[in-house]
């Protein structure tokens, strides 16, 4: 066959076989796409299997007794703090409300922040309820004698170390700027850094991710 100076044959000279071969081509690009998507990842540093954590039995912010198996059924998320933190705590507390208000209402039902803390000299119940309520009326605070507080934390391996008083006789309580999450079955599955939690939507995610798989 002659060809033309300056004139190429196309490689494909049917138009319908050109277009089979592009759908083809389109085809091929989207299974790719397909099987090598990832599904949805945890933002939170993971605990894999899921540990088994101790219950903390101590008073909640009505006076009444607290324990960690009264929420099996929930996704909880367990923060220790204490009410006079000038920064960490009320940020994180912030923080996990607008994360629960963020979630579908259904979702939103069965999830629990328990605040302990880690200032049971003055933490009492009455200033929990009032402290944990502003942020959001559904958190629980969680409180008791000092012992026992120091007791429960210990075995989370969580020891809050008091600073020296100023002339007002106030002080600073270290605590790890962490929210724990337990699955429905009342283990840890998550640890989110304070600075995640900042991001609404992604720990919200998190969360909302826990929720599933219990269902």
């Amino acid at each position: 066959m002659r060809y033309r100076a300056g004139r190429l044959r196309p490689l494909i000279s049917d138009p319908r076989r050109a277009l089979f071969a592009a759908a083809m081509a389109a085809v091929a690009v989207l299974l790719a796409t397909a099987c090598s998507s990832d599904p949805p990842a945890y933002a939170s540093t993971v605990i894999d299997p899921p540990a088994p954590v101790p219950d903390l039995s101590l008073i909640d912010h009505d006076g009444q007794p607290f324990t960690l198996d009264d929420l099996r059924g929930e996704v909880v998320v367990v923060y220790v703090g204490y009410t006079h933190c000038p920064d960490v705590c009320p940020t994180t507390l912030l923080s996990l409300a607008n994360a629960r208000r963020a979630l579908p209402a259904d979702v939103q039902d069965d999830i629990r922040v328990v605040m302990v803390t880690a200032d049971p000299d003055r933490d009492t119940p009455e200033i929990l309820k009032r402290y944990v309520g502003y942020f959001d009326p559904a958190f629980i605070g969680v409180t008791g004698s000092h012992d026992e507080v120091l007791d429960a934390l210990g075995g989370w391996g969580i020891a809050p170390v008091c600073g020296m008083p100023d002339e007002n006789g106030n002080y600073a309580v270290s605590h790890p700027a962490v929210s724990f999450v337990l699955d429905r079955e009342g283990r840890m599955r998550l640890r989110a850094s304070h600075d995640l939690t900042q991001d609404i939507e992604v720990f919200a995610n998190d969360l909302e991710l826990v929720w599933r798989e219990g269902n």
